[in-house]
Order: structure tokens, then sequence, then C-alpha cells
């Protein structure tokens, strides 16, 4: 791209991360240059990271000394003090941008400084409790005309960066940048736009528990910018992330969706949550065979040979590999909970002996937790996984003479719990004994109508 922004972008870490630069190399196109400068040091950065030790001068921004040394607040201004293009973005590590347009527009004004807001300090008793901290540094340049804003992301004119490395160097210091950005730029007169897409950079505790999430995002918009959003990789899924559940229903025999009442009622719930929360919803009822290599037709054709049911147990796999997002079952719907975890890169179902819709023989026994494929979301490198592990085991038991008598042992053995269970446990993946509070389950068990013997 020929016509990029005379602008540069630098996000300001505490740590090296992918989605940190994936964000830079979509950036690039738009944007002149584009880094990331971290707390941490190593001793073979490359760019996109950049290097720099501080200048002293430059202490007493906030957080600017860390557990690895002066941190990167403090080494990027120093760094850009002769900028070399129209302006800069800081932007943290924990600042959401859903979508590259809203920076696109934003670059557009022309104001020195773009920040979230612009408070008057006013000396009022409860007031902001780091005006107290900054009192205590003594500098009277301001005559008490002092500002501040959250700045984890903002943009700063060249002027902006000369004014602040000029002051650097006269006082040997400088002081907390939501307090130094806006009061340099209201004391020399320099213009400053509060933007409304920063409606949502907000201050939420310094818990790493308490973030936006996708839900957010699309109950509020994505024309505006979030912070925090703690977990990067929560993050590059909230961005990336295919957002669709899928459900199955394979017709057997005679049977048709509506002979189930509650697969008609918990499907109604599934596509109500997909539609407040921005999600697709798809029910397949065909297996998509142009999705679909010479295993998997094989697993189907010779699948359905041992267990109606199987052909439908194995597509779960095949979707969330081919197309991502989430399966559920029929039988499921999901609570206003879910959203509390759906962002998560691993979502998985399980089950519990003393569930009510459970056969009393097994309710009578110790509470205990298993594994269940009812619910899917997982990684793509895991979700391929899945599907190749559910292969394996199928060509390696349908070889067995036993399983051709034992049809349903074969079924949970393959591709049902029994596989998935094994699977599960090889990646490390712990069961949520919490699952309950994120769907409903009402074991429905259509299953068992076509299993004799439950052999």
């Amino acid at each position: 791209m020929n016509n990029k922004q005379n602008t540069t972008i630098c996000f300001v870490a505490t740590d090296k991360h992918v989605y940190l630069e994936e964000q830079v190399k979509e950036l690039q196109v738009y944007f002149k240059d584009v880094f990331i400068m971290i707390d941490k040091n190593y001793d073979d950065l490359q760019l996109p990271y950049l290097q720099n030790e501080c200048n002293l001068n430059y202490r007493r921004i906030h957080s600017s000394f860390t557990k690895y040394g002066y941190g990167s607040w403090a080494k990027v201004l120093d760094y850009f003090s002769d900028l070399q293009t129209d302006n800069i973005w800081f932007i943290e590590y924990d600042v959401f941008v859903p979508d590259i347009n809203i920076l696109l527009k934003l670059n557009q004004n022309k104001e020195h400084l773009l920040v979230k807001d612009h408070i008057a300090y006013t000396g009022e008793r409860g007031e902001w409790s780091h005006w107290r901290q900054f009192k205590k540094l003594n500098i009277n340049d301001f005559d008490e005309n002092w500002f501040h804003s959250m700045t984890c992301i903002c943009r700063l004119s060249k002027q902006m960066l000369k004014l602040i490395s000029e002051f650097a160097t006269s006082h040997n210091t400088l002081f907390f940048h939501e307090i130094l950005f806006n009061t340099l730029a209201d004391h020399h007169k320099l213009s400053i736009k509060c933007c409304e897409e920063f409606k949502y950079i907000q201050y939420l505790g310094n818990s790493k528990k308490i973030s936006f999430n996708s839900s957010d995002v699309y109950k509020n918009g994505n024309q505006y910018i979030y912070h925090p959003v703690k977990n990067l990789d929560k993050m590059r899924n909230m961005k990336y992330q295919k957002k669709i559940i899928h459900q199955i229903f394979l017709k057997v025999k005679d049977k048709e969706l509506e002979h189930y009442p509650v697969y008609v009622n918990c499907l109604e719930k599934t596509k109500a949550w997909c539609k407040d929360n921005g999600w697709e919803h798809k029910l397949w009822k065909e297996i998509p065979y142009e999705l679909c290599d010479e295993d998997d037709i094989h697993v189907f054709t010779e699948g359905d040979k041992r267990h109606p049911f199987s052909k439908c147990d194995y597509l779960k796999y095949v979707l969330i590999d081919k197309l991502g997002g989430m399966y559920v079952d029929l039988d499921n719907n999901p609570t206003s909970k879910l959203n509390d975890i759906i962002d998560n890169d691993i979502i998985i179902g399980s089950f519990c002996n003393h569930h009510p819709a459970t056969n009393d023989k097994w309710k009578n026994k110790p509470l205990t937790w298993g594994f269940g494929n009812n619910v899917i979301k997982l990684p793509a490198d895991i979700a391929s996984e899945l599907r190749q592990y559910s292969i394996n085991q199928f060509r390696e038991k349908e070889k067995i003479k036993v399983y051709e008598k034992w049809k349903f042992r074969f079924l949970f053995q393959t591709v049902g719990p029994k596989m998935f269970t094994r699977f599960m446990k090889q990646h490390n993946i712990p069961i949520d004994t919490s699952f309950y509070d994120y769907f409903d389950e009402h074991l429905c068990g259509a299953w068992k109508e076509h299993t004799p013997n439950f052999q």
C-alpha cells in the first residue's frame, strides 16, 4: 500500500506475544511504522520489537520501574523523542481494538493529543488518588492547572513528544504520564480531543480476572475500543475466533426433529443466545461430504453399520476441525452465564452422575464427574488432533472381532465419550465441574432407542 498514513504505532507491553506480532503485520499495511516496546530485556530482540536503555530523566513515569528494570513507558517516550512521523499512537497491550477502521478514522483528526478525557484538578477532598503522589514531586510549573486522563491508548503529535523531551531534560525527571500528557498540552495551548471511541477505556481494578469479553463488544458495539482485556490469548480469540455454534440432527429411521420436544425447545434457546450475542448458528441435517476426506467417509459409512448415532458423534469432530466454532448437543442449551467463559479457547462438556435426569442407580453412587462430548470448543490444532485420534481409534478397533457384537461399546470407544475422555486426559485438559452453570442439559438420550441391551 503506497499511501500509508504518516503515523507511527507502538504497542507498550510487558513481554513478547504472538498476538501483538499479528497486530503489527495488520497495521503495517496502513501506517508507516509499527513497533512493540516491552518491559522485559532480551539480548536478541528483532523488529518489530525495540531495544532501548532508559534515560534516567524519564523516571517516575507510571510503572517506569518494573521487575525487569525501567519499563516500556519510560523507554518509548525516550526512544521516540525525535519522532520521524507526524504523530504516534501508544497502545498498551491490554487494549482491544475490534476493527482497524477505528484507528484509521481517528487518525484523520488533527489535534496534538487524542485521549479519553481532560479532567482538571480541583483540590477537593476524595479526588483522584494519584494527585497526592504527584503533589509530593513539588513540580510548580503549572500553577496547579493540572489535568489527567487514562492514556492506555492515546495519540501524540511530534510537537508533543518534543515538549516531553524538553521537560525531561530541563527537570531531570518526568511524572505520571496520565497527568503529564494532558497538563503539558494544556499549558502549551496544544489542541486536545477527547474521543468518543474511548468510551469503554476504563479502570476495572487490578484483578486480571476483570476484563471485557466478546459479549461486551457485541452489546456495546465494535465502533469502540476496549480496556482492559488482560489475557492476550483471550484477546486474540475475541478478534479471530469463528463465532458459530454447530448443532446436528441426522434423521435416524423415521424419526424427525419434531419427535423430540426437548431438542426443539433447546434448539430455540440456543438460537436465541446466538442472536443476542452475535454468534452464527447452524443446524446440520445432512453430512457435508464436501468437507470430508477418505478417512472421514470411511468412519461415516462403516460406523453407521455398527450404530446409527456413530455418524452424528463423528460429525462433531469434522465440523469443529474444518469450520471452527463450538459444537453443542441438541439436548443442551446455553445459560446467560456462558458469557463468562465464551472467550476461552477450550470449553468442554462434562457429566455428573447426580444430574437430576440420570438413572437412579447412578445417583446412589458417590459423586463423580466425567468428560462429555456434548459441548466442544477447542483451538484449531487440538481440534484437528481430536478428529485424527478418533479416526485412528476407529481403524484400530474395527479390526477387533468382539466389537462386531458389542456395537454400542464400539461407538463409545471410537467416536463417543470413552474415546473423547482418553483424548482429553492425554492433553491434560481438566474436567469442568461448573459445566452446569453454563449449560442446561436435559439428557434426552435418544440414542437409547437404537441401542438394544446397551452392549
